[in-house]
Formats: C-alpha cells, structure tokens, sequence
C-alpha cells in the first residue's frame, strides 16, 4: 500500500470524524450521517489499496518460488538465491501490509 494511499485513506477518515462529531454536537443529522459515510468510504479505500498490495506480493512471490526451482532444477546457484530472496521480500512485505 503507497503512503499516498494511505494518505488518502486516512484523509477521508478523519474528515468523516470531524463531520460526524460536529453533526452529533449542533443536533445535524445530515452532517452526521456525511460523516458515517466518508468513514466507511476511508475504510472501504484503504481495505481496498491492502488488498491489491496483497495481490502483487502474492504474484512476486510466485514469481520468487519459480526462480528459486528453476535455479534449483538446473544448479544455477545465483538464480536459487535471487528466487530466495525476491520470495522473501514479497513475504515480508505481505506481514507489514496487514
């Protein structure tokens, strides 16, 4: 997930924040119910961008696991361990996105 991504997502919460309180406190419904919405657009925004990093960690993650076999099946050494690695950082990258 980029920062810009979660830049915006959090914008989006915080407004839907701000404008539900104010709409509870001067008794505004409409603004109240803005707010519930753009809340759930910010979570809905964020749940989504987690989602397609997820995605492409999974795809180099693939992509890590074929080289490290193909390195493996035709003792190619250095292509084991680029394999190794690329499967390793998408794994990783995986944990800090959740």
């Amino acid at each position: 997930m980029s920062a810009e991504q979660k830049a915006k997502a959090a914008a989006e919460k915080a407004k839907g924040t701000v404008k539900e309180g104010v709409g509870r406190a001067v008794g505004n419904e409409r603004l109240q119910t803005e707010g519930q919405a753009d809340k759930a657009s910010g979570t809905v925004r964020h749940k989504a961008a987690q989602a397609g990093e997820a995605a492409k960690q999974t795809a180099k993650q693939a992509s890590g696991q074929v080289k490290e076999t193909a390195g493996k099946a035709v003792g190619n050494e250095s292509l084991t361990v680029k394999g190794k690695a690329e499967k390793t950082a998408a794994d990783l990258k995986k944990k800090i996105n959740k």
